[in-house]
């Protein structure tokens, strides 16, 4: 196991560019497709744990956030967070 894990998305344009940056960098990682492999809640928790910032404040707020008719009040607590990123998981597996 490495030190380093990415949650990787090949559609991003970020995520290909991590995997790469990475990879050049000599730099031993764990790539998970997330797409692919649904993080479950006790997953999500601990990489909620992990971050710095508040939960909230990693919800992006864009035009799928808004045609999910999600609010602000939706994604106040990890609780919240932790499901709601589990009914969209699936909804696209």
């Amino acid at each position: 196991m490495s030190d380093v894990t990415i949650l990787h998305n090949r559609n991003c344009s970020t995520s290909r560019f991590a995997t790469e940056a990475a990879a050049s960098a000599g730099v031993a990682s764990d790539v998970v497709e997330y797409l692919k492999q649904p993080l479950d809640a006790a997953a999500l928790a601990d990489l909620l744990d992990k971050l710095e910032d508040p939960p909230t404040d990693l919800v992006r707020r864009d035009a799928f956030f808004t045609q999910s008719g999600l609010t602000d009040a939706d994604v106040q607590t990890r609780e919240q967070i932790i499901a709601i990123i589990q009914e969209k998981q699936k909804a696209f597996s």
